[in-house]
């Protein structure tokens, strides 16, 4: 057990962050107002977990990334730099924009198109909010690296992972909770979020990716520097 709570220490705020991702609750709420709103919802939450399973798992053991003695490897050292110095770009690149927008706006333009989808629409916006998504797909791959090392089983590497997956799932989780639990009270709880996700996310988005970028950044450098 010892090994699994190592993998689990190492990968949890990584887990946590990608938990963070406002623009996917956002498009959850929304969901949830359509007339399918729970069949919705759990395609949407299929795809999700599908799309994170799925950058996992082509991370999860990659030889490559470590040397025979266990030791991480010159490319993996690379590749946390790379992420690295992608993810601090994608984060100025994003404060830019909020430093130049004096009012941010009530939804997303992508949002609009939201309440009109089906479940395979749903399943397809989930997937691409998970996997194609630059923040979310940086944080599974070190995520998924940070287990493969640890030197557990083929089980239970694959059953850490699939945890590591469900606490990244924490987010968009909640509003199907809030839904389910408190139905009638469910539209002004998803306005107040909406509203706050909206005016705030972006800012969370900017912290989360400088201060991980930041992370992978030095672990990367300091991987580099051993050699």
């Amino acid at each position: 057990m010892g090994l699994i709570y190592e993998a689990l220490g190492a990968s949890l705020p990584l887990a946590l962050a990608i938990a963070a991702s406002p623009a996917a609750i956002i498009a959850m709420i929304i969901l949830l107002m359509t007339r399918r709103a729970l069949p919705n919802a759990w395609s949407f939450l299929a795809g999700w977990f599908a799309g994170l399973m799925l950058v996992g798992l082509i991370f999860l053991h990659r030889p490559a990334f470590y040397e025979a003695s266990g030791e991480p490897s010159l490319v993996l050292g690379w590749v946390r730099i790379s992420l690295g110095a992608t993810v601090i770009m994608a984060g100025l690149f994003m404060l830019v924009k909020v430093l130049k927008k004096e009012k941010q706006e009530d939804t997303p333009g992508w949002a609009h198109k939201v309440d009109s989808f089906g479940l395979l629409h749903s399943l397809g916006l989930g997937f691409f909010f998970a996997a194609p998504n630059l923040k979310n797909a940086s944080m599974v791959t070190s995520g998924a690296a940070s287990i493969g090392n640890v030197g557990l089983g083929s089980f239970e590497e694959m059953g850490v992972l699939i945890l590591f997956c469900l606490l990244a799932t924490i987010g968009v989780m909640l509003p199907p909770l809030i839904f389910l639990l408190f139905r009638d009270k469910a539209e002004p709880i998803f306005g107040k979020m909406k509203v706050w996700l909206v005016k705030y996310g972006t800012q969370v988005l900017v912290v989360i990716c400088i201060v991980f970028g930041g992370l992978f950044l030095y672990q990367g450098l300091g991987i580099v520097n051993s050699y």
